[in-house]
């Protein structure tokens, strides 16, 4: 591996830090062309505009990177300009490369991929849709290249699940987010045994279907498997399968290593807001939920919560009712700027 893929691969691995952003930069100073060069700029100021407030950049800076990004932009791309429409950068990489699982798997856009990720950088693989060759995804060289894999609407079976498990590319990926899965406990056991995945930090496994046949034990299998040592967050965001049984997934010592968590849409929040082992939890979000005044006040007289500093509450009471106003003063007193309540 050259340098600057070697740069590039310590990014991706590393993506929350900006230090391997700035040292590809300077590389790029000392060995690139102009075009390298107004890269490495574009890479210092946008890690410079992602520490400042939201209504404070508006700067001379801000004006710079878009100046830049304009100028640029077709000559960073190369080959991957015409595949996509969606070219926003953060800190300096592609934030996201968005297309369908038919498109990713074409010809000309593997090649594409495999040919410029390792220059360009992107964040975040958002593909869309089922495919009957879940294998094929999972061996695609671009897949090395990407921070995180958001796969939405894959209708993962077992042995879909098997082949994503069996990776050689994903060594790199530090989320991963399943939607619409359609396996049971036996493909999520694969996933806990799965050596693809070492440097994974967040997992998403989203049904969304009461008829999917998986449980708790299948999403405990992988919270509690030593394949994933850095595995911290537990994204659950959509609504679990009926065998998936809340109150006594809640009763798990495993929970202990979640420091971030999205609870299951319709979830039982009465159990959620009385876990005690959620001991090392700093973020949580309720949605599609109903929180009552009880729930909030068990929540923040928990003590098991004591870690808990970012509260997200959005679109719960479907039937109208609505949290009393003593509460929410609570809630704004315990979380201030990181309380967010719809």
């Amino acid at each position: 591996m050259d340098d600057r893929r070697a740069l590039m691969a310590a990014i991706l691995a590393d993506p929350g830090e900006d230090t391997p952003r700035l040292a590809l930069a300077d590389w790029l100073d000392e060995h690139g062309d102009a075009r390298d060069r107004a890269r490495a700029e574009f890479i210092r100021l946008q890690c410079e505009l992602a520490r400042l407030p939201e209504d404070a950049k508006k700067t001379p800076a801000h004006k710079r990177s878009e100046a830049l990004h304009k100028k640029h932009l077709l000559a960073w791309l190369g080959s991957l300009a015409p595949l996509n429409s969606m070219h926003e950068f953060t800190r300096g990489l592609l934030a996201h490369w968005y297309c369908t699982t038919q498109e990713f798997l074409k010809k000309d856009h593997q090649r594409a991929l495999a040919e410029r990720l390792p220059l360009v950088g992107a964040h975040t693989l958002l593909l869309s849709g089922p495919t009957a060759r879940a294998g094929a995804v999972a061996g695609s060289a671009a897949l090395e290249w990407f921070a995180e894999l958001c796969w939405l609407g894959g209708k993962l079976d077992d042995d879909g699940l098997g082949e994503l498990a069996r990776s050689p590319c994903g060594a790199r990926l530090s989320r991963v987010l399943l939607s619409d899965l359609r396996c049971t406990n036996a493909g999520l056991t694969a996933l806990a045994k799965s050596a693809a995945f070492p440097n994974l930090r967040t997992i998403g496994l989203r049904a969304d279907s009461p008829r999917v046949a998986y449980t708790h034990r299948g999403v405990l299998r992988v919270l509690e498997s030593d394949r994933f040592p850095k595995l911290e967050s537990l994204d659950l965001l959509d609504r679990p399968p009926a065998g998936f049984n809340q109150r006594l997934f809640y009763n798990e010592p495993a929970l202990s290593r979640v420091r971030a968590y999205w609870a299951p849409n319709g979830g039982d929040t009465a159990a959620l807001c009385r876990c005690r082992r959620l001991t090392n939890l700093e973020a949580l979000r309720i949605s599609g939920s109903t929180v009552t005044d009880d729930d909030v006040r068990a929540l923040l007289d928990n003590p098991a919560f004591a870690k808990l500093k970012v509260l997200e509450l959005w679109g719960n009471n479907p039937t109208g009712s609505q949290l009393s106003e003593a509460v929410m003063d609570r809630l704004r007193q315990r979380f201030g700027a990181s309380l967010s309540a719809q």
